[in-house]
C-alpha cells in the first residue's frame, strides 16, 4: 500500500484569480472570490504589498503572492496601479483603477520559453 504525501497547496482548494473585481479600500471583491491587499515594511527581498485570499466563514486569510509594482503602461488611465504576481506556478498582472474602483487580474502567457519572468512574460 503506497502512501501519497501531499503539500499544503494540494490540500487547499485552488482559486481562479483571473477576472474583474470591485475595489473597496484594500479589498478586491467579485462573486466567489474576496482578496485583500496587505502591506508591510518593505525589505531587500520583499515588496511592500502582498495579496491574501479571504475565504470567510471563520477561516484565516491565506497568502497568495507578493505584489511587485510595475511601471504604468502607456495609455493606461490616470490613477491606475499595476502589479505582477505569481500563484501556483502561474504569472499574473493586477491592474487597479483607483478612479473607477475597479480591478482586473489577467494571466500572463510566456513570450519565449525558458526565460525568466522579467521580460519573459506578457499579459494574455
Amino acid at each position: 500500500m503506497a502512501i501519497k504525501v501531499v503539500g499544503l497547496d494540494e490540500l487547499r482548494e485552488k482559486i481562479s484569480l483571473t477576472g474583474q473585481y470591485q475595489v473597496a479600500a484594500s479589498d478586491l471583491i467579485r462573486e466567489g472570490c474576496h482578496l485583500v491587499i496587505g502591506t508591510r515594511k518593505p525589505t531587500a527581498t520583499k515588496p511592500k504589498n502582498f495579496l491574501l485570499e479571504h475565504p470567510g466563514n471563520g477561516e484565516k486569510d491565506r497568502y497568495i503572492s507578493n505584489l511587485y509594482p510595475v511601471p504604468k503602461a502607456p495609455g493606461s488611465p490616470q490613477g491606475a496601479l499595476w502589479f505582477d504576481l505569481d500563484y501556483q506556478g502561474r504569472y499574473y498582472t493586477l491592474e487597479i483603477n483607483q478612479a473607477t474602483r475597479e480591478a482586473e487580474i489577467k494571466e500572463k502567457q510566456r513570450k519565449n520559453r525558458g526565460k525568466a519572468m522579467a521580460g519573459g512574460w506578457q499579459a494574455a
